[in-house]
């Protein structure tokens, strides 16, 4: 999901280039399935509507963006994958085409405009703009978020679970599920709490932690850094903090994202512990008089700063002297780290270093590898532990479980591989498929084979899948 900070980057790139453009044409696929004979298309979908018009301005709200045309906006979400290309290449820097039809291509005077694998449909102006001014404050993004507010809305859901609030567009717009599992990562809760189980101040924290990640998150989008490396739990096995398994499971009312979250660091112990004080932008925070005292708190959108900041990083708001010098929770150090050859080791270069760099400083990876009895084999061209994927693209293979190179997408090789070759045979002697165990407990992130059928025709074929993590 594009969420919150790669939609107010996209919006900016946008606005910069086109403000003020005028649209000659427009085409795509979005206009071939409307454009019937005989048939009136749709308010919503009429985007020839926009030729002629010229773009007065661009905004986005948490995950949408609004492109405005005098009296109607078109209106962009992004869903998953969405992207924007300029003149055909990615984001104004990506030199390569999409292999899909765009969604949506507008001619600005001189440049094309193209979207893909997004959502777009026509609105009145007067609701789009309504709806900025109404939530703006709210936005993660927003260099006038109010974190009051913030913490006011949330606090009045007191039966809803914190996982669902945080993804909640109404309630603060831009944070998708990246930035909800860091978030609570970051200020110590568990994601399936209740509201009303929680105090004002740890509320407060959690506002406060969630946007800092969202901004760690546009800094790294907008710099071209790789935002995987500030992660402690999303898509993670192991807690950065502490090494305890991260509990991969659904929970909440939307039941399509996965919680990642540690038992051990998010253990809802609310009254017996401290506000915990990790804090994803300025690294691993300990919020004693040591080495960090001197970070401040913007008083007006509550970012927390490094000290060599004169202005806020979010809301540029001069720092002064009635700005916080830390968080204002303390925490002892023993708390976070048990000694700082331990910190050390956690935030070191080599746990983000690729496998290929690693195994050229260390062969005997590789014989530990075949030792452990991994199933998963090594891509020919690095020699180098393969990524087992999942094929989403719809047809015959969706879903579908193969091997491939895991470096970057730039150094990667051209190695390719059915995983399913070598799955067991069901009782219908069909291919098993690879599920993952979601339920809390001992077994929690296990693999197993079953039946490939839909759950009303499967055989009850069960076996481990070992060898496979």
């Amino acid at each position: 999901m594009v969420e919150g900070p790669g939609c107010k980057l996209k919006g900016e790139k946008i606005k910069t280039k086109f403000n003020g453009a005028v649209v000659h044409s427009v085409t795509g696929t979005a206009i071939e399935k409307t454009s019937k004979k005989d048939k009136p298309i749709p308010f919503n979908k009429n985007f020839y509507a926009l030729v002629g018009r010229m773009l007065e301005d661009v905004r986005s709200l948490g995950k949408e963006l609004f492109m405005f045309f005098g009296d109607i906006c078109l209106r962009v979400h992004f869903l998953m994958a969405g992207s924007h290309w300029v003149n055909g290449k990615k984001g104004d820097s990506d030199p390569s085409k999409p292999a899909e039809k765009p969604i949506l291509e507008i001619l600005l005077n001189n440049d094309k405009l193209s979207f893909h694998k997004s959502a777009v449909e026509i609105r009145k102006s007067s609701l789009c703009f309504e709806r900025y001014e109404n939530l703006k404050h709210l936005d993660i993004c927003s260099a006038i978020f109010n974190h009051k507010a913030a913490v006011q809305l949330v606090m009045q859901q007191k039966d809803r679970q914190i996982c669902d609030i945080l993804l909640d567009q109404d309630i603060l717009p831009g944070v998708g599920n990246i930035i909800k599992n860091e978030g609570l990562f970051d200020s110590g809760i568990k994601p399936d709490e209740q509201v009303g189980k929680l105090s004002e101040a740890h509320v407060s924290h959690l506002i406060r932690m969630t946007r800092d990640f969202s901004m760690l998150f546009y800094k790294c989008r907008k710099t071209g850094q790789a935002l995987n490396k500030y992660y402690k739990v999303y898509n993670q096995k192991i807690c950065k903090q502490c090494q305890s398994k991260i509990v991969i499971t659904r929970m909440g009312d939307d039941n399509d994202r996965m919680t990642y979250f540690c038992p051990q660091c998010q253990n809802n112990d609310l009254k017996a512990r401290t506000l915990p004080s990790k804090n994803s932008l300025l690294g691993w925070v300990i919020n004693s008089q040591d080495e960090h005292s001197s970070e401040w708190t913007c008083l007006k959108c509550t970012l927390i700063n490094p000290a060599t900041s004169s202005n806020c990083q979010a809301c540029n708001s001069l720092k002064t002297a009635a700005n916080k010098s830390n968080t204002g929770h303390a925490i002892s150090k023993s708390n976070i780290l048990s000694s700082n050859d331990n910190r050390k080791r956690l935030v070191s270069d080599d746990i983000h270093q690729p496998d290929s760099k690693r195994l050229k400083q260390n062969p005997a990876i590789q014989t530990r590898n075949a030792e452990s009895g991994s199933k998963i084999p090594c891509c020919k061209g690095h020699n180098v532990k393969c990524s087992l994927l999942e094929v989403r693209k719809q047809g015959d293979n969706y879903r579908r479980m193969f091997y491939a190179c895991k470096l970057p997408k730039a150094k990667q090789c051209n190695f390719f591989k059915w995983a399913d070759d070598e799955f067991p045979l069901c009782e219908h002697s069909k291919r098993c498929v690879m599920r993952t165990v979601l339920k809390q407990g001992a077994n929690n992130g296990k693999k197993f084979f079953a039946c490939s059928l839909n759950k009303n025709k499967q055989c009850k074929f069960f076996q481990w899948a070992e060898g496979y993590d």
